[in-house]
């Protein structure tokens, strides 16, 4: 199956101020994020790829999932989401990927 993506606009009076962010998804259900570092970061302006994982629930951590990050560190949106469809076939493979609910 093939990933696709769905970029979010900036909105409101602080937009400016807003990274930008874009929905990775598989099966039209969202199972991860690019984004864009914060300007308050050293890296400001490179992108970072999550992917939603599935765990079990405790009651220290009741959520069903957890953020696995991709180490690597993007140059660009473009680069992240190329990188996800050349691995595509891996990352399914080896993540137990979380599926969002609409």
């Amino acid at each position: 199956m093939k990933f696709t993506f769905k970029r979010h606009e900036k909105k409101g009076k602080y937009r400016s101020f807003q990274e930008d962010n874009t929905d990775i998804k598989l099966n039209k259900k969202v199972v991860g994020t690019i984004h864009e570092l914060s300007h308050l970061s050293k890296e400001r302006g490179k992108y970072k790829v999550l992917f939603a994982v599935k765990k079990e629930k405790t009651k220290k951590s009741p959520a069903p999932f957890k953020w696995a990050r991709v180490k690597q560190l993007f140059p660009d949106e473009e680069s992240a989401r190329e990188w996800i469809q050349n691995n595509s076939e891996k990352i399914q493979k080896q993540l137990d990927l979380y599926f969002f609910e609409d």
